[in-house]
């Protein structure tokens, strides 16, 4: 028999170092299988990492709180009233200015929205303004029902 026609056999050995430069070679599988269980772990963490990252981040800046109050907002409008601008006397269900009213002996403020200042204007084209908004936000409140949801 001749020698010529023997290819040795050799099983690769088990290394904890996985570079190729290193080790003896292994077969093309082998690799790509070790590289994908890893890989599916990696993902789950960054996930997680960039999940947390950007919780903190919402929370910090105050941004959690709108997102729960638009969870919690009710489906339908339920509330109503009539309406007055606001006097001298006991506040109850009427408007201060374009973004303040009082609705059953609570002073609400509308998030999100700053109209012109009526006490005191610092010119008079703040005050035809800041007048113009305290009526409009007077006929939104006054045109049916409405709902309130409260922000912290």
């Amino acid at each position: 028999m001749a020698k010529n026609n023997i290819t040795p056999f050799r099983k690769n050995r088990k290394v904890g170092n996985h570079r190729a430069d290193v080790n003896a070679p292994q077969s093309t599988s082998h690799r790509h299988r070790m590289g994908r269980d890893r890989g599916i772990p990696t993902a789950i963490v960054w996930a997680a990492v960039v999940g947390v990252a950007g919780w903190l981040f919402l929370d910090r800046n105050g941004h959690l709180d709108n997102i729960a109050v638009f969870a919690k907002a009710p489906s339908n409008d339920t509330l109503s009233a009539s309406f007055l601008f606001c006097g001298n006397n006991r506040r109850m269900n009427c408007v201060v200015d374009g973004d303040t009213f009082w609705f059953e002996g609570h002073k609400i403020r509308i998030a999100d929205i700053d109209t012109p200042e009526l006490s005191p204007p610092r010119c008079e084209a703040e005050r035809i303004k800041g007048e113009a908004a305290k009526s409009r936000l007077l006929m939104l409140l006054n045109a049916g029902k409405f709902s309130l949801s409260a922000r912290f």
